[in-house]
């Protein structure tokens, strides 16, 4: 197949496409964490998300680094769905240049997210910066070497407080005011048409100093239709930058979790509409687990539950055999007679396979193939062959295709050996 140039799987692959191209092998479809993946990384949107529970990820955001986004749920009578607003996103980045995102290590529990710095890799022989995206983690985690960590968002802070003291907004953090951070700082964003009313706990494996500032910037609002230019407005912006660079050999971690999406009751997912929701259990929980994380490269284990009941008998039968039952016939195949108090029921499973353990009717061969040149003649759409769509729409076709000239091969190869004689095979 002649793939277009910008179909070709990019540097966001990262050594996974450099791989699959040496050994001959295909890159995962539809993995979860594939989204982030697509296209070029430099041109990568918000539509790029991955969904890690309970958090949303891109890599969208104003400076390089993770978008963090904590999604609410919009359900109707047709369907359930999480949907978030960027503008309430809490970004990790860095103050240095660095490259363009690409994974590692990707699994069906984590994907690691990595960035080098312009440079290439820090001398540590590690990325500038990490990100062990695991599903199921209430925490974001960005690994840092050899750079200037920054935390930022595009809202209005209304409380700042570092490790437990309460910082003033108008003298503690304006125009790069200096604040020193020995473990945690919570920001509490102000509720409203622009903020989200959300508190997030950032926590800090090494004491620092950070840069802290918070403004308004005027930037074009969302478009009212697609194609027309937004209106010009003013944004709030808030960021916090280390002023010296994480060491390259240590490094250094900073952690971000969400507390409360009611913090004052201005909300709309309070509990009770108008009052803020008391989640100071949970942020006793978050502070007491934030030191260790997972980094992925999930092991999975499980055992298997017995069942065995409680009996009786009539005096007058002295059987041993125990327990006689029918099991439920189920999708695993037809009922069994299981006897005895302990059950034990094994299913071999037939291998699966896309071929028909028939033949095509000779007399329907031509109706199958006319059927067929339709879908032989199919060209991928570009946004198939980027991983954008649906692959199941695109492959059916031409697995169909290939599928049903293996099967008529492989019956006409099998005529022929039946047909000829052992010297005329060799």
């Amino acid at each position: 197949m002649d793939r277009p140039e910008d179909t070709w799987p990019t540097s966001a692959w990262g050594a996974l496409a450099n791989a699959s191209v040496s050994l001959h092998t295909s890159l995962p479809t539809n993995a979860w964490w594939e989204n982030i993946v697509l296209g070029f990384p430099s041109q990568e949107t918000r539509s790029n998300n991955i969904v890690v529970i309970p958090y949303t990820f891109d890599v969208a955001g104003d400076t390089a680094g993770l978008r963090v986004h904590f999604p609410q749920v919009v359900a109707s009578d047709l369907i359930v769905q999480t949907t978030f607003d960027w503008r309430h996103a809490l970004q990790l980045g860095c103050v240095e240049k660095v490259t363009d995102h690409y994974i590692t290590q990707p699994g069906p529990l984590s994907v690691t997210l990595n960035w080098d710095v312009a440079a290439g890799v820090t001398s540590a022989g590690a990325p500038a910066m990490s990100v062990p995206a695991v599903r199921g983690s209430p925490y974001a985690t960005m690994e840092y070497r050899g750079v200037r960590p920054v935390i930022s968002a595009r809202q209005e802070v209304t409380q700042l407080v570092v490790d437990g003291e309460r910082l003033s907004l108008s003298s503690g953090c304006e125009n790069g005011t200096s604040v020193h951070v020995e473990r945690e700082v919570e920001i509490i964003f102000s509720g409203g048409a622009v903020s989200s009313d959300d508190t997030w706990l950032v926590f800090v494996s090494h004491p620092a100093e950070f840069l802290c500032s918070s403004w308004f910037a005027m930037e074009r609002g969302e478009p009212p239709t697609p194609g027309a230019v937004g209106a010009w407005q003013s944004m709030p912006r808030f960021r916090l930058e280390a002023v010296r660079a994480v060491s390259e050999e240590e490094g250094g971690v900073v952690r971000a979790a969400m507390v409360n999406t009611c913090t004052s009751g201005t909300s709309n997912r309070c509990t009770k509409p108008g009052e803020p929701d008391d989640r100071e259990d949970y942020a006793k929980l978050l502070r007491a687990h934030a030191e260790v994380y997972p980094t992925g490269q999930a092991r999975v284990s499980y055992s298997s539950s017995s069942l065995d009941w409680i009996e009786d008998a009539l005096q007058a039968f002295t059987a041993a055999d125990g327990l006689t039952d029918i099991g439920t016939p189920s999708l695993h195949g037809q009922a069994e007679v299981a006897i005895g108090n302990e059950w034990s029921m094994k299913v071999a499973l037939p291998p699966v396979s896309f071929g028909v353990g028939r033949p095509v009717r000779e007399e329907m061969v031509a109706d199958v193939n006319e059927a067929l040149d339709e879908d032989v003649k199919y060209e991928m759409p570009k946004n198939y062959l980027r991983g954008e769509g649906d692959s199941k729409f695109a492959a059916t076709r031409q697995c169909s295709v290939l599928f049903s000239a293996a099967d008529r091969s492989a019956r006409q190869l099998q005529r022929i050996g039946r047909n000829n004689t052992p010297q005329e095979r060799t």
